[in-house]
């Protein structure tokens, strides 16, 4: 991340992007947490404590707080929970809604004036949504598919998206539920970008320190 062109090159730009870096990380970190659980000398592995849902779902509220499509950072988590439910049962739904409400609860404490202006941010919000939709931008009539794989060889690099794929492939293969967690955040962003009819590099920053993650594996 510290030598990715996009993370440096709009860290020194005012864009809500780079904000929401930090939040995912650790969202995703909370998350496989949750998914590892706790294990106790003598005893079989447990799922997450609820703190650690907490978290979780704190630092995903943090990231959505900066930029919407970083929401999708809960993914890991809700991932998580119900590969718990068979062991846990209803703790761990009752931890996925803890997370769940702990990101409302964060994302509202750090957007205070948006019950003071509801209306008018929900049609801005929708407004600024069919845009990015239905209005393309002069110049990109390629596709954003091919526009948002292209980014990557420049935006993260050759060589570590190279080894993000690699990666994948081997956290799959060690522990799927860990492949799919870590997967889920750059494939679901990419595939939701990419059917729209705008796109910029910047856009899929949230995915990049999952990206990192798997890189570094």
């Amino acid at each position: 991340m510290a030598f990715a062109f996009l993370p440096v090159a709009y860290s020194r730009v005012a864009v809500t992007d780079v904000g929401a870096l930090m939040g995912v990380a650790l969202a995703l970190l909370f998350a496989v947490r949750v998914h590892e659980g706790r294990r106790s000398a003598g005893a079989a592995r447990t799922g997450g404590a609820l703190v650690d849902y907490a978290l979780a779902g704190a630092f995903a509220g943090l990231a959505v707080a900066f930029k919407y499509t970083a929401g999708l950072a809960l993914l890991p988590l809700a991932i998580a929970a119900l590969a718990r439910l068979r062991a846990d049962g209803v703790r761990a739904l009752g931890g996925l809604a803890l997370g769940g409400a702990v990101a409302a609860l964060v994302f509202v404490a750090l957007n205070p004036y948006l019950f003071g202006s509801l209306d008018a941010w929900w049609t801005d919000l929708r407004d600024q949504a069919e845009v990015a939709a239905d209005d393309p931008k002069p110049g990109q009539e390629s596709g954003g598919f091919g526009y948002y794989l292209d980014s990557l060889t420049w935006g993260l690099g050759w060589a570590a998206a190279i080894a993000a794929l690699a990666g994948a492939v081997l956290e799959l293969r060690r522990d799927l539920v860990r492949g799919l967690m870590l997967a889920s955040v750059p494939v679901a962003l990419f595939v939701y970008l990419s059917v729209q009819s705008r796109y910029f590099g910047r856009w899929l920053l949230p995915a990049y320190p999952a990206l990192a993650m798997l890189a570094a594996a």
